[in-house]
Parts: C-alpha cells; sequence; structure tokens
C-alpha cells in the first residue's frame, strides 16, 4: 500500500517526484437487488499509477499496488498443474506465479514429495516497512520486478519423508524443518520459524510415528479426533480437585477423569470439558503456563478459579440438557434439512481443535451444528499405475433435497469417519452408474 500526498488546491492531483500527476477517475456501476427490484448503484473510482485508491484521509490517499491486477495466466498454470506427468513438469507450471499467496503441496507415484509457499511476490527495495502502508511520492519505493518462484520457500523430498500443513509456518511442517525464516526475506516468509496451531502440532505427532502407512492408517490420520492441548488444561483442574475434592462436583471430576481425550461423538467427558472451557472464559488466557504444565503448583486462587468454573459447567449442563453425561455426538452435528447426525472432532472451540477440521454454530437450544472446515476428506494412495483416491463429504453430492444423495455421505460416511471410493477412473462397474451425461462441443 502506498501514500500519496494530495495537491491541497486540486485533491484530484497526487506529488510524485517532485512533480503533481492526475488521478484517473472512472464510474463503477453495481445492480443492487432491493425491495422495489434491481437498481444500478453508480459509485466514482479513483486510481494512481500505484493502483486503486482505497480510502483518503484528509489530505493523504492510500493507494493499492496488486502484483496480479494485469495477470490472466491463472488458468493455464492450474491446468498446467494438473496435467504434470512429474515433478519438473510441476515446477514448471508453478514458475507461472499466478496462484494467490498459498500453501502448495505435491506429492507424485514416483515417491516425490514438494512444498512452496507461493504467490506473485514483488521484489521490494530496502529501506522500508513493507507491512505499513509506505511513500508513494517517490520512484525510490517502486517494485523491482517479481520474484522467481526459486526465491521462495520451498522443498523437495525433505529428509522427513513426509509433508503436512495446516495454516502454519513452514519450519513446523516437519520435524527439524530447514524452511526457517532467517533464510528469506521477511515479506516472503510472512510467519515466524516457530509458528504452529493444535491441528499442525497433531499432525506432526502422528506422522512422525507412521510408517508403511495404509488406506486404513492414511484415513485414521484425516479423521483424528483427539482434541490437542486438552491435556494440561484437563490435568490441572483434577490435581485442583484432588486437592480439594468438593462432593458436589465429584460425578463431574470423575467424568472428566475418565475421558481419553478424543472428542469422539460417543464421549461424554469432551462435552462436560468443553462446557468447562467456556465457563472459565477469560481466565483462560490469563492463566499461568506453568501452572498448567504442573512445574509449577496451583495457587490457592487458581484452584478455586478451576473448580468454581467446573462448578458453572456442571449446572449449564443440567439446565439445557438435564445431566452431565451428555455424548459429544449429541450436542455436535451435522444437518441438512431435516436430517442429523453425530460428528467427532471439534475446531477452535476455546481453544480445542482436532486435526478433523469440523467448524460449527451453537444454537439456542445448545445444539451445535456444522458448517465449515474439512468440505472433502480425502486420501489419495499414489503407487505407479494404480491411482486411487477416496473420499467423504460432511452432506451429500446433491443439492437437491429429494435426491438419495442429499444426505447419504453425512450419514453413512462422514458420520462412521468412513471414505468411499472416489472412482475418479474409466473402470467403474456398471451397477455403480447411476446417470451418464454426454457434453457436446460445436465448432
Amino acid at each position: 500500500m502506498y501514500e500519496l500526498s494530495l495537491n491541497p488546491l486540486n485533491p484530484m492531483q497526487y506529488r510524485y517526484d517532485g512533480e503533481w500527476r492526475p488521478l484517473t477517475r472512472t464510474t463503477i456501476e453495481i445492480a443492487v437487488k432491493t425491495d422495489s427490484g434491481m437498481e444500478t448503484v453508480s459509485r466514482p473510482a479513483f486510481a494512481s499509477h500505484h493502483g486503486p485508491i482505497g480510502e483518503q484521509r484528509g489530505d493523504k490517499a492510500y493507494a493499492f499496488k496488486l502484483a496480479y491486477a494485469d495477470e490472466v495466466g491463472l488458468t493455464e498454470q492450474l491446468a498446467r498443474m494438473n496435467k504434470s506427468r512429474n515433478v519438473g513438469d510441476f515446477l514448471s507450471a508453478m514458475s507461472l506465479a499466478q496462484l494467490m499467496p498459498q500453501n502448495t503441496l505435491y506429492a507424485d507415484v514416483h515417491g516425490n514429495t514438494y512444498y512452496q509457499r507461493t504467490g506473485r511476490v514483488p521484489i521490494r527495495p530496502d529501506g522500508y516497512d513493507w507491512r505499513k502502508p509506505v511513500p508513494g511520492d517517490t520512484s525510490d519505493s517502486e517494485w523491482l520486478g517479481i520474484h522467481d518462484t526459486a526465491d521462495l520457500v520451498q522443498i523437495l523430498n525433505p529428509a522427513a519423508g513426509w509433508l503436512q500443513n495446516c495454516n502454519i509456518s513452514p519450519g513446523t511442517m516437519t520435524e527439524n524443518s530447514p524452511m526457517t525464516a532467517d533464510r528469506y526475506p521477511y515479506y516472503i516468509y510472512m510467519h515466524s520459524t516457530e509458528g504452529a496451531n493444535p491441528r499442525g502440532r497433531r499432525a506432526v505427532e502422528l506422522l512422525a510415528e507412521a510408517e508403511g502407512l495404509t488406506l486404513a492408517d492414511a484415513t485414521a490420520i484425516a479423521n483424528d479426533h483427539y482434541a490437542h492441548g486438552e491435556k494440561p488444561w484437563r490435568e490441572a483442574l483434577l490435581r485442583a480437585f484432588d486437592a480439594e475434592p468438593r462432593a458436589a462436583l465429584r460425578e463431574a471430576a470423575e467424568i472428566v477423569r475418565a475421558w481419553d481425550g478424543y472428542a469422539h461423538r460417543d464421549a461424554v467427558g469432551m462435552t462436560l470439558f468443553l462446557a468447562w472451557l467456556h465457563a472459565l472464559g477469560e481466565e483462560r488466557r490469563s492463566f499461568r503456563g506453568e501452572a498448567l504444565s504442573g512445574d509449577d503448583g496451583l495457587t490457592a486462587s487458581e484452584s478455586e478459579t478451576l473448580l468454581d468454573a467446573l462448578a458453572d459447567a456442571a449446572a449449564h449442563m443440567r439446565e439445557t440438557y438435564g445431566r452431565l453425561d451428555v455424548p459429544w455426538g449429541d450436542v455436535w452435528r451435522g444437518r441438512r434439512g431435516d436430517e442429523s447426525w453425530p460428528v467427532s472432532g471439534v475446531s477452535g472451540e476455546a481453544g480445542l481443535s482436532t486435526l478433523r477440521a469440523v467448524n460449527g454454530r451453537w444454537e439456542d437450544d445448545g445444539v451445535g451444528y456444522i458448517g465449515a472446515g474439512q468440505l472433502c476428506t480425502t486420501v489419495v494412495m499414489l503407487k505407479p499405475g494404480a491411482v486411487r483416491s477416496y473420499s467423504a463429504v460432511p452432506f451429500g453430492q446433491s443439492e437437491d433435497p429429494d435426491s438419495p444423495h442429499y444426505t447419504d455421505q453425512g450419514r453413512l460416511l462422514f458420520a462412521e469417519e468412513k471414505l468411499k471410493d472416489s472412482r475418479y477412473r474409466r473402470d467403474i462397474p456398471a451397477d455403480h452408474v447411476e446417470s451418464r451425461v454426454v457434453l457436446q462441443y460445436d465448432d
């Protein structure tokens, strides 16, 4: 973003290298749906040679410079990526630098794995903090071109033998990752080396122990629903209870004690434990790490906070559900139309997340319904001449409520943590084909 200095005598001009340049003005027409029908709304838009003006404050204007503004090659790059026959073809496709900034992972039947933190990244001159608006009144701050993709964060065939990314730093994608922040300009790396989250940490734990993965093994990892990060909180709560065993909290404490830490649909401990974390509220953010880790004992005040929150959670459970032992799948569900089904896993609830990403929204009856996250769980087995894909969506393939495939995958696969053969190949048995559509293109 560039900060422009406007001419106080003519706000349609901005200073650049000691001269005044004109802003360009265009009119944008937008069709807007109103109570009386569709109406066309017109709005003026202004731009400098840097790019469009996003905001004006007094005699300052702020222009966005977009690396993709004049690019039209995204479809070509995607086609070349998907048609790649080997890692060389894939790297050649990636060199077009048309993808928006994102984590891109590759694997092939030859055993290669590759990662690139891709994007069309400008070469920015030194001397400016590019995390903030930079002076737009001088050619000294102009981009010096676009980085070659060889400059970007990437790795081919890491020593760990595997790659994963759950929206985390390249520095935590594998054990002892060589992709560290000190090796790249900050505007290319855009993260701390240690940046991670519960899903990424859990993925590293599982993959570091995995050898010779079978389809069943890979499916279990894709659907893993251990609530990473629960252990120190659960142990701190039980230490507090054991030191002061309140009779009124014994049932709740024993439910938490018996829980194995997994957000399985049948787990009653998960439901109560999450209610307890919610009851802690902001206290979670300020709680001492030493007390959680067990390196330091809980103070009387900390123990009281943990136990009072358990009392609040127990009261909430009884008021909302009528009891304490409520299976997680009773309150965390998939839903489409009039049908719903239990779902294992959790995402971002009071700091708890599972590798299986299932975000939801709570309703007034105390039931949460998933609506985002792992929208198509997929495992691909890569072998020369025998590539196979297995998948499941959380609802159904059809958008037609009258179709038998409106909710079938949600009920029969996603709820059961199973995957089906995707059958992305020609040898589909005739009895598995329900319909056929032929597309004909006329010259």
